[in-house]
This record gives C-alpha cells, structure tokens and sequence, in this order.
C-alpha cells in the first residue's frame, strides 16, 4: 500500500512539475487574479443591471460604488506616498456621488431653512444640488493625480 501511494505521489510530483511549475506566473496573475475580477463583478452587478443610458442616476451609483473601493483600497494598502489624501479624496467623491443619486435636496433645504416656504426654500433646493454637482467637477480634476 505505501509503494502504491509513493508511486501516486512521485506521478503528482512529476506532473506538478512538468506542467504547473513552468506555469506558475500564469495561475498566480490570471487565477489569482479571477478571484478579485469575480469580487467586482459581484460589487458592481446590480448597478450595471440598473443602468441606464438615459438617466445620470445609475452612472452615478457606478462611480460611487467604484470611488468607494478605491478609497477601501487606498485606506487598508495604499501603495502610494499620498495614500491616505487620495483615500480622503476618493470618499468625497463617492459620497457627492450618493448624495447627487439620492437627490434628497428638498429634505436638506427644509432643515436649513427651517420651515419658510415659497421661493426661498425653492432658490435653496437649487443651490444644493447644484453646489454638490460643481464640487464633484473640481474633485475630478485630480483623478490623473490619484493612481501616479
């Protein structure tokens, strides 16, 4: 019995050898690297399922979910000298991202202006998103600067 198992185990070695060791930076950069591809395949299916190409909405849960890994991954292993400035950067993305998609502008005016209606708290609305919209444009000028 331990002749047969010697033997098994010396076929084992002999194909391991003959035909995954040469190979071997191929497994760890293409099935290795599956593993991560299949994680953001998970992460960012329902808002490729939910997209659509004629509202800004789902494009905006796109880049909030994907601003929202690179800050995750900039925090936990930064491989940068400004790791933790474009981790800062990138959540402030991420979340104009989620505020402009939730839209929940008429809430926010109502608890600033306390209650005044009419064209003030109109002007107001306004005023936010679009505030939010300008800031997510000067944020995204230093994209080029986050992956140096």
């Amino acid at each position: 019995m331990s002749a047969a198992i010697r033997r098994s185990d010396s076929r084992a070695l002999r194909f391991k050898r003959r035909f995954i060791y040469p190979f071997r930076w191929f497994y760890q950069s293409h099935i290795w690297g599956l593993r991560g591809r299949i994680r953001y395949v998970r992460l960012f299916a329902s808002a490729v399922w939910h997209w659509d190409s004629c509202d800004y909405v789902g494009t905006l849960e796109l880049m909030r979910i994907a601003f929202a890994e690179i800050s995750r991954a900039h925090r936990e292993s930064g491989h940068v000298a400004d790791s933790p400035i474009v981790a800062k950067q990138t959540a402030v993305v991420a979340e104009l991202c989620r505020r402009l998609e939730a839209d929940d502008y008429y809430d926010l005016a109502r608890n600033e202006i306390h209650g005044r209606e009419g064209q003030a708290w109109a002007i107001h609305v306004g005023y936010l998103g679009k505030q939010d919209a300008e800031y997510l444009g000067r944020m995204l000028r230093h994209i080029q600067c986050w992956w140096q």
